[in-house]
């Protein structure tokens, strides 16, 4: 017993010194105030079953505790609260022993108060929290509040509780905090990389754009970290410069070049300055910031192949460039200038520009220079340069007014030879003229084309109206007969019905011959016509053809002559689409002569082709019909006498003959009429075309 109440008293004692004295470190202070927890609770408990006058004695040095404590029993009620408690709690000592704290500051603080109180009861562990507590006024204070389990005089369980008011701490490291967390916005805000480093090369704040260059999300995954742990192969050159900066104390800033390459193979440059300072606990820290310059090298690069492309151009330019002052004097010329006046670099160094004009005084230069010196530029402007030798040359100037190296202006020209401009324009000016003349020809030769045109036009008409009335005779003919004999074969003799069907046949085999003639046009023009070449005799294939039209030359009043030399060679053609050539010819030549006139047909080798010619005494062909008569759907004009046909035999003949490699054509009578000839190529010839000369 006296042992313990030794000491308690020897603890209260200590406790009270250690809280007295200056110590900062918070460690100890926590110490003392266990030990005072402690003291206080044994105090009390000795207090309880000592003496009177002993009681009074420990519960005076209970009081003079500087800790605010309380004791409460396992009600959880106040039975014991030192001055310093009452102090703080601002409440009443008579009421305050008898009262929970539920009772005393509401149920949310109180509540919070109990549940640890509960806790140290049934587990009897000491429990420490950092809490804000409200006092009987409402006053809040921030305090640490330790709480351990004792046992009563009787022997029942108590909880002693020590205060520790931690306000004026807890806002000193919030304001530290929002100190901290500003700071940190500022870093952040800065665009370059920004760091701070401790002797051991740890991070001691960062920024967010050095975090994002060492790969990671947050300051919080780098602080406390050596850049060798996201950098491998950065880690020695940067930690020897900074440790060069902690080892030579040198305040100054320390800047270095850097160059990086990715993985891709990128190349990045980087300006890395760094400073050596104090820190808030007076350790040596290193300040850097990393400025990216990729840029202004890639940058300074271009410039500098800009300026060796320029210089380039300026040695190599097909025109003439120099450098003047603002007086006109010439600073430098490119090898083209100095070639086209004659002059060597020194020697035009010495001169103006006005040295090499012919006339430098005349009012458009002088126009010219205010243009220059008003807007910047003056535009191109063509005068007479004089050479070293006296001779002149023509030229176009312009000049652009720029700033030198010192601010100074001065001027770039650009000087053109036009000696060549000048003659071109002449030679132009020439073409130009011939244009005109060929535009006049060409716009008579479109008033030809467009007159063919025409001619062409009216041909199709004329070709509808003649298909027209080829297609209606015989088809009236068809529908004429067939009526006749539909209504009238019961009462007519046999005779007179077979009459009809033979004037069907006849009528319908003439719309037979008009529809091959356009089928055989539009294969042949095609290409999709069969041509079944072989040898064939002409004189074979013009006899059937003349034996055929025997009939129609006797009911026509016509004499037909055909001459055929005996060495005439065969031809390698298709003996169908020849005879239907001559077939056609002959037919016209039938259709459009006079009655008791000639016919002749001659057949004879001429060169390499053999010639067919037939020659009749009819109405002829007008002279500008020469070259349209084989068209289609042409008639020569003379030929427009109702004598029918569509203008589809020659086009037809035409083109059978160009599938032979022959040729046809039209020509005037050597009295009267027309001649139509025919030249094919020998067999022994070739197959390809020959090399025709139209007789004249």
């Amino acid at each position: 017993m006296i042992v313990r109440r030794v000491g308690a008293v020897l603890l209260l004692v200590l406790a009270v010194s250690a809280i007295a004295l200056p110590w900062p470190p918070l460690v100890l202070q926590t110490i003392t105030f266990a030990m005072a927890l402690l003291a206080a609770g044994l105090l009390w408990r000795e207090a309880t079953v000592s003496s009177p006058a002993r009681a009074a004695f420990l519960q005076r040095l209970f009081e003079s505790l500087p800790t605010p404590v309380s004791v409460k029993n396992e009600d959880l009620q106040f039975v014991e609260v030192n001055e310093s408690f009452v102090r703080v709690s601002r409440g009443k000592r008579e009421v305050l022993v008898g009262s929970s704290a539920s009772e005393l500051v509401g149920d949310r603080d109180g509540e919070r108060a109990e549940v640890l109180d509960r806790l140290v009861l049934e587990t009897g562990q000491p429990q420490v929290a950092n809490e804000w507590l409200a006092s009987v006024d409402g006053t809040r204070h921030y305090y640490r509040v330790t709480k351990t389990r004792i046992e009563g005089p009787e022997g029942a369980p108590a909880v002693v509780t020590a205060y520790e008011d931690l306000t004026l701490l807890h806002e000193e490291q919030e304001r530290q905090s929002a100190l901290r967390a500003f700071l940190q916005r500022v870093f952040d805000m800065v665009p370059n990389p920004l760091y701070i480093k401790d002797r051991q090369h740890r991070y001691v704040m960062t920024n967010r754009a050095h975090v994002e260059t060492l790969g990671v999300v947050s300051s919080g995954e780098v602080i406390g970290k050596r850049v060798g742990e996201f950098a491998p192969a950065m880690t020695h050159s940067v930690e020897a410069a900074e440790d060069n900066l902690f080892s030579q104390q040198v305040h100054g800033i320390h800047e270095e070049e850097q160059v990086h390459v990715d993985v891709d193979g990128r190349r990045s440059h980087s300006l890395v300055r760094k400073a050596l300072t104090t820190g808030p606990d007076g350790a040596p820290v290193v300040i850097g910031i990393n400025t990216d310059i990729t840029e202004l090298r890639e940058t300074e690069r271009d410039l500098r192949r800009t300026l060796h492309r320029f210089s380039m151009l300026m040695q190599n330019a097909p025109l003439g460039i120099a450098l003047l002052d603002v007086r006109g004097r010439f600073l430098t010329a490119n090898p083209y200038l100095l070639g086209l006046g004659g002059y060597t670099q020194d020697e035009l160094l010495d001169l103006s520009y006005r040295d090499l004009l012919f006339d430098a005084s005349s009012e458009r230069e002088q126009a010219k220079m205010l243009e220059l010196f008003r807007q910047g530029y003056c535009e191109p402007f063509p005068c007479m340069g004089r050479r070293r030798d006296g001779s002149h040359v023509p030229l176009m100037l312009g000049a652009a007014l720029v700033t030198g190296p010192e601010m100074q202006p001065q001027i770039w020209g650009l000087v053109q030879d036009v000696s060549a401009q000048r003659a071109a324009d002449a030679e132009l000016r020439r073409h130009r003229d011939h244009l005109r003349e060929l535009v006049r020809e060409q716009t008579a030769d479109l008033m030809g084309a467009k007159e063919a045109a025409e001619r062409a036009s009216e041909a199709k008409s004329t070709f509808l109206a003649n298909m027209s009335h080829e297609l209606r005779t015989p088809m009236h003919a068809v529908l004429s007969f067939a009526l006749l004999g539909e209504q009238r074969a019961e009462t007519i003799p046999a005779a007179r019905l077979r009459d009809y069907f033979s004037r069907i046949r006849s009528s319908g085999e003439r719309l037979m011959v008009l529809l091959n003639d356009l089928l055989d046009l539009s294969k042949l023009e095609s290409g999709t016509m069969p041509i079944s070449r072989e040898p064939v005799d002409l004189r074979e294939v013009v006899g059937e053809v003349l034996r055929e039209f025997e009939a129609l030359l006797i009911a026509n009043s016509l004499k037909l002559t055909f001459a055929a030399a005996p060495d005439v060679p065969l031809v390698l053609a298709d003996r169908l689409r020849i005879a239907q050539v001559i077939r056609n010819l002959l037919a016209n030549a039938i259709k459009f002569s006079l009655q008791e006139r000639r016919i002749a047909v001659t057949l004879h080798a001429q060169d390499n082709v053999v010639e067919c010619v037939v020659a009749d005494e009819g109405v002829g062909i007008a002279p500008g019909d020469l070259d349209t008569i084989f068209d289609k759907f042409v008639q020569g004009s003379r030929t427009r006498t109702g004598a029918g046909g569509t203008g589809l035999g020659l086009a037809i003949s035409r083109e059978i003959v160009a599938a032979h490699g022959g040729e046809i054509f039209a020509r005037h009578g050597q009295v009267c009429g027309a001649e139509f000839v025919v030249r094919l190529p020998r067999l022994d010839a070739g197959r390809g075309p020959a090399n025709l000369e139209r007789a004249a």
